[in-house]
């Protein structure tokens, strides 16, 4: 759809799912993991799993409560762990990490005293 230069479009803005109301202290705390293997290596195709154990670990050094709290949460969970970016290759039941690449991982948590 082509529109004359002197006319501009505009969104429609979408409010909120209803319910969802977003406290003013809310923050949204995103991490970008870069990784670069120092040789070639394999990973176990499920290797996910142990990237959201491994964060829950790190979470549970510092504050056991959440970490608790973010394991347990039957609901939506309030963070998100991205698989590894890059050039997986595979290979039956594993992926091929190339030992001269970067891979990205990311982690994402909205953080807020209470959401409801």
């Amino acid at each position: 759809m082509a529109t004359s230069p002197n006319r501009t479009r505009t969104r429609d803005r979408k409010s909120p799912p209803s319910g969802l109301i977003w406290p003013a202290d809310t923050e949204l705390v995103g991490l970008v993991f870069e990784l670069t293997p120092g040789a070639p290596s394999y990973l176990y195709a499920q290797y996910a799993i142990g990237l959201h154990a491994w964060f829950l670990g790190q979470v549970q050094q510092t504050d056991p409560d959440l970490s608790q709290l973010l394991h347990d949460e039957q609901s939506e969970k309030a963070f998100t762990i991205s698989g590894l970016e890059g050039d997986l290759l595979p290979g039956g039941r594993e992926f091929q990490l190339l030992g001269d690449r970067i891979y990205r991982w990311y982690v994402t948590r909205v953080n807020a005293s209470k959401l409801s």
